[in-house]
């Protein structure tokens, strides 16, 4: 069984790394990498299982701005990205 996480704590542990000149190129490859920017398609229609994968990897990205823009007080709950399993 793990220990529950502090959200706060976790989300300032975001911040902390990616407000860095360091986690700031890191945060672009990343952005890059999960077709995080506005002009990329994600849907293939040659293959679906592309497009899951797409999506999966898009879906790291958005958690991670998602705990870079939580405030205080807030929660997972509070957005449309689910619960991490087991959370």
């Amino acid at each position: 069984m793990t220990e529950p996480i502090d959200l706060e704590l976790l989300s300032q542990t975001f911040k902390d790394v990616f407000s860095t000149k360091a986690g700031q190129i890191v945060l672009n490859k990343i952005k890059q990498f999960c077709l995080a920017n506005p002009n990329q398609n994600m849907a293939c229609v040659e293959s679906t299982n592309q497009t899951f994968y797409n999506l999966g990897a898009y879906s790291v990205y958005r958690y991670i701005q998602f705990q870079m823009d939580l405030q205080p007080g807030q929660t997972n709950s509070d957005c449309v990205i689910e619960n991490e399993i087991g959370e």
